[in-house]
């Protein structure tokens, strides 16, 4: 108070500022720590007089308020502040009902000077007395739609965001305003209230995590019901993007905490598409994939939205549990969204390794094969076929006949040379039958010979050596 009262006493010879309301401080002065605001505390509209506010009451002295309410106003126009004020003074003494414009011209006036002084404390008093402003018109002509508490709140965080020991009694407002507003709450207010919860959760962690998500729940509401109600497409996607992005900038989801806080809601509440919207977003920005409800959220959304990217996460998740077939379904309905022919050929390559690691080495050069069509120049498929020849000699051999069986190692060796894979191909040399076996079985080299097995591919008989 010491403070507030060196500050009045500064103020009263530039000002002429006659009421202690006119310059209160919205914030803690006497070093306590503030209480954190209850969200569940219902809010109670402050006690007014409820005036007609289209109605003129002049004091007894009529023809000087027609003087002063001229001059302040044409004061005004001209940008003549301080003189405006001067004569606007006289109403907050003589006529403080004398019509609402005094308040409105007055915030106007206090604004202009606040945003002009050079002075911290000069500066803080002026922008104090707009929010007075505010508090005037609301106690005596009343609040009945909330606009005025929504406007205070808005002009509170922009005079005080600077300054963090003022961000409880911001929070506090901006509950206020949405209880008493709800999903009416105006959208300019929107990123200043989710700006003002993520400041208190870090660094001060005046809030808990899940205060946080309860703000960007709520504001979610406003965001969506603004929608419905003519608030413009780029507006609604402004204001999504930027509470999504303070929301995952400031509280750290792990999948545990996903897990607490979604999954159990997501499975009461069946295919909720926004809450869906919101695991995986929350999922995906702090990399909690692992999180029990992801994948069940991330169909929801894709049912909604398909995506070729959300299919593959669908798909590499379902990988990451071997769930082959789930995992095959999804790399292809990322597949049939895709236009990129080489992202293409890769996921026909993660779908031929799966059915590799399954057996089904028919199934995965079919896979490959189409990958080859999409990217000819993908290699990966190329030595994926010569890796399915060379493992499948054991199982395909007959014993009857070394050259023969020999053969799917040529088979190999000619994929991985369409590579251009020399290791490979040195690998696969090693195993082709020699000049003597060939001799031995009487056979020559160059000769055609149809491998069998799942293979079924012609190759030239080629010696080792």
């Amino acid at each position: 108070m010491t403070k507030f009262l060196g500050m009045k006493a500064k103020l009263m010879f530039t000002l002429g500022l006659v009421s202690l309301l006119a310059l209160q401080v919205y914030g803690q002065e006497d070093g306590t720590e503030p209480a954190p605001a209850n969200p569940d505390t219902p809010f109670e509209m402050p006690e007014c007089l409820g005036l007609d506010p289209t109605e003129w009451r002049y004091p007894e002295d009529k023809s000087t308020a027609t003087e002063k309410n001229a001059y302040y106003s044409d004061m005004l126009k001209a940008e003549q502040y301080q003189e405006s004020l001067q004569a606007l003074r006289w109403f907050f003494n003589n006529a403080p009902d004398f019509k609402p414009s005094i308040y409105i011209n007055g915030g106007k006036i206090y604004e202009a000077l606040g945003n002009a002084a050079q002075d911290a404390e000069l500066k803080k008093a002026y922008y104090d007395s707009v929010l007075w402003c505010y508090d005037q018109r609301i106690r005596i002509w009343c609040d009945e739609d909330g606009k005025l508490h929504d406007y205070k709140a808005f002009y509170n965080f922009k005079f005080n965001y600077r300054d963090g020991s003022q961000y409880p009694q911001i929070y506090e407002m901006y509950w206020n305003v949405l209880k008493l507003n709800g999903v009416n709450m105006k959208d300019l207010n929107i990123v200043p209230f989710m700006t003002t919860v993520t400041r208190l959760y870090d660094p001060i962690n005046f809030v808990e995590a899940t205060d946080v998500l309860r703000v960007y729940d709520e504001l979610t509401k406003v965001i969506e019901h603004q929608a419905a109600n003519g608030l413009s497409p780029e507006k609604v996607k402004e204001y999504q993007g930027k509470i999504d992005g303070l929301l995952a900038g400031s509280v750290p989801m792990d999948a545990a905490f996903i897990e607490e806080n979604f999954c159990a809601k997501f499975a009461e509440a069946g295919d909720d598409l926004n809450l869906a919207k919101k695991i995986v977003a929350y999922s995906l920005s702090n990399k909690a994939t692992d999180n029990a409800c992801f994948v069940e959220a991330a169909k929801v959304v894709f049912a909604n939205d398909p995506t070729d990217a959300m299919a593959r996460t669908i798909a590499d998740k379902h990988l990451g549990k071997q769930e082959y077939d789930s995992a095959i379904a999804w790399y292809e309905n990322a597949i049939a969204l895709m236009e990129d022919n080489i992202r293409k050929s890769e996921l026909y390559y993660s779908i031929a390794n799966i059915n590799r690691t399954k057996g089904l080495f028919s199934s995965a050069r079919s896979a490959a094969l189409k990958g080859i069509e999409e990217d000819p120049t993908n290699t990966k498929n190329f030595l994926m076929i010569g890796d399915l020849y060379q493992q499948s000699f054991q199982t395909c051999k007959k014993g009857t006949n070394i050259v023969h069986d020999r053969a799917v190692y040529i088979a190999a060796y000619n994929w991985y040379r369409k590579a251009g894979d020399n290791a490979r191909m040195a690998s696969a040399r090693a195993q082709f039958p020699s000049k003597e076996e060939i001799f031995q079985y009487n056979m020559t080299e160059g000769q055609s010979y149809t491998v069998g097995c799942w293979v079924g591919e012609t190759v030239s008989i080629m010696a080792r050596n």
